[in-house]
C-alpha cells in the first residue's frame, strides 16, 4: 500500500483517492494475517515524529520522505505462538541523517544476529550492538541515554510476545532452541525513528533467521 501510494504537494500520501493512514495499513496487515491463521495485536504503524517513540501511535496520516516504522507481532490462532518483525520504510527520499541512521541500525542488527550463537550470553549480543552504534556516533541504552538506542536489543518469543531471555545486560547463556528477537533502533525527536527487527532461533552452530522480508528503506 505504501509503495503504491502517491505524494501530494503537502507530503500527504494518497492511495486510491483517499489519504493513506496508519489505520488503513493496519487493516490490510490484519487482513493478510487472517489468511494465514494469525491475529495481530497492537501492530505499530508510526510515521515521522511519532516514529521517534518506539511505541508510536498507529492512527493518523502517513507522509512522504518521513520514516514509517511497521512492527508486526502476530499470534497463530491454533498453535498460540507469536512471531515478531519490524521494518522501517520511506516513501520517497530520505534525508542524509535518516540514511545514516538506517545504515547504522541495519549494521547493528546484522552484528547482533551474527553474534547470537550457543554459549554466548545475552550481554555479549547486546554489547556488540551497542558497540557498533556507539562507534557510529550514536548514544545507547547501555549508557542510560533517553535518545538514540533507548531499549534492549531483543527478547524471547514464544507463547507470549515478550519472554525470557531479555537480550540486554544479563548473563543468560544462549542455547539451541532459544527463540529471540534482534531489534536495535535509533530514536531522535525532530528527526524520527528507525528500527529493524527479526526473530531468530539459536541452532547448534549459530542461528537461523525466521523472517524473510527484505530490508529496503526507500520504496
Amino acid at each position: 500500500m505504501i509503495k503504491r501510494s502517491v505524494s501530494q504537494d503537502s507530503g500527504l500520501l494518497v492511495l486510491e483517492d483517499e489519504i493513506l493512514t496508519g489505520d488503513r495499513v493496519l487493516k490490510e496487515i490484519d487482513r493478510v494475517l487472517l489468511k494465514f491463521g494469525c491475529a495481530g495485536e497492537e501492530t505499530i504503524v508510526s510515521c515521522g515524529e511519532d516514529s521517534a517513540n518506539p511505541h508510536g501511535k498507529t492512527y493518523g496520516p502517513l507522509y512522504s520522505n518521513q520514516p514509517i516504522v511497521i512492527d508486526i507481532f502476530p499470534q497463530h490462532k491454533k498453535t498460540r505462538y507469536f512471531g515478531d518483525m519490524t521494518r522501517t520504510v520511506i516513501k520517497g527520499k530520505a534525508s542524509a541523517e535518516l540514511l545514516r541512521m538506517y545504515d547504522a541500525v541495519k549494521g547493528a542488527q546484522e552484528i547482533g544476529v551474527q553474534t547470537a550463537k550457543p554459549g554466548v550470553t545475552c550481554k555479549e549480543v547486546h554489547n556488540a550492538v551497542c558497540d557498533y552504534l556507539e562507534k557510529a556516533g550514536y548514544l545507547t541504552y547501555r549508557g542510560g541515554s533517553k535518545i538514540g538506542f533507548i531499549h534492549t536489543t531483543g527478547h524471547g518469543v514464544g507463547l507470549d510476545i515478550h519472554e525470557t531471555p531479555s537480550v540486554s545486560e544479563n548473563d543468560h547463556i544462549l542455547e539451541p532452541g532459544n527463540v529471540i528477537t534482534i531489534e536495535p533502533g535509533l530514536y531522535y525527536p525532530g528527526i524520527g525513528g528507525i528500527r529493524i527487527e527479526d526473530t531468530i532461533v539459536i541452532t547448534k552452530d549459530g542461528c537461523r533467521n525466521l523472517n524473510r522480508m527484505e530490508k529496503k528503506f526507500e520504496i
